[in-house]
């Protein structure tokens, strides 16, 4: 009986060793962990999956694809030689070598609705989108309101003490993922250079939003940087600069118009040239678009 009564004495002390540990991994985190009233946990939680991370919070799961730092050409190179339809030609789109000197980790999909009614903790029916559902991307919002949302889950990540740091991608960020990163493998559009194994246009997507990864991601098993909403980046808009530089950031300021650059086409566009990867378009940092979503990117503090 003793013999018993010890056994489980040293199950149960095990067992309370390891919760207490739980939180106190090279994420950061502590042992207060709370829990909304649907039981799900208000903390962020990461897991490998091999180069990659699972992250959790409040039930809602999204992956964040490593992206392992090189070089490239940014702009448009030989392999984006389509010709153009649309009025609007890219800004100083001559390509020039950017080098990224570190790796980051960006979203494997774009932000969804449920991701973003998680973190701002709001009811499905109070987010912006007007095509509502949880595994639509987050849509109808401005470069502010993207901005909102990723200091609002920087603050959790203070809170909890984790190393990571969340923001919008840099064009140069976006355009290296959208490439294929090391693994490049000079298509057209994200992955493919047929539009419709790879993005949500017109043609398509019967003009309307669609749940992310129904379509083939590209080489390095990111989703839907091809259409279905444009993607807001960090930069202001402005010409590229003429040299090879690196880990460029564009602009610190911003034009008359206050114009940011958003990425990668939508559901709605029906131009090909729209979808390539080396494609930019202008937006004013307070405009609501209802065809604007945004990807997030991931690094160490």
């Amino acid at each position: 009986m003793k013999k018993n009564l010890l056994v489980l004495l040293f199950v149960i002390i095990a067992v309370v060793n390891v919760s207490a540990q739980d939180g106190d991994d090279r994420y950061g985190g502590g042992d207060n962990t709370s829990t909304t009233n649907s039981g799900y946990s208000e903390q962020l939680a990461f897991v490998n999956d091999g180069p990659n991370l699972n992250i959790t919070y409040k039930g809602v799961c999204f992956k964040m694809i490593l992206v392992e730092a090189g070089p490239f050409d940014m702009g448009f190179t030989p392999d984006q030689d389509c010709s153009f339809t649309h009025g609007e030609r890219d800004e100083g789109r001559k390509p020039h070598r950017v080098n990224i000197t570190r790796n980051y980790y960006i979203g494997e999909t774009e932000v969804t609705q449920e991701l973003w009614n998680a973190v701002m903790g709001i009811e499905p029916s109070q987010n912006p989108a007007l095509q509502k559902g949880d595994r639509y991307p987050v849509s109808n919002i401005s470069w502010n309101m993207a901005i909102r949302f990723v200091n609002r889950l920087n603050d959790i990540c203070i809170q909890q003490n984790i190393k990571y740091r969340f923001n919008l991608p840099t064009e140069a960020q976006w355009e290296y993922a959208a490439r294929g990163g090391h693994k490049i493998s000079h298509t057209v559009f994200s992955g493919s250079n047929t539009l419709a194994k790879v993005g949500w246009y017109n043609n398509n997507s019967v003009n309307r939003l669609k749940e992310v990864k129904l379509l083939s991601p590209n080489e390095l098993g990111i989703y839907d940087m091809t259409g279905n909403v444009w993607e807001l980046c960090r930069d202001w808009k402005a010409p590229y600069s003429t040299k090879a530089v690196d880990d460029p950031t564009g602009p610190e300021e911003g034009d008359k118009a206050m114009n940011k650059v958003r990425r990668g086409g939508s559901y709605e566009e029906s131009d090909v040239n729209i979808f390539r990867v080396s494609y930019r378009r202008r937006i004013p940092i307070d405009e609501v678009d209802y065809k604007n979503g945004m990807r997030l990117v991931m690094s160490i503090q």
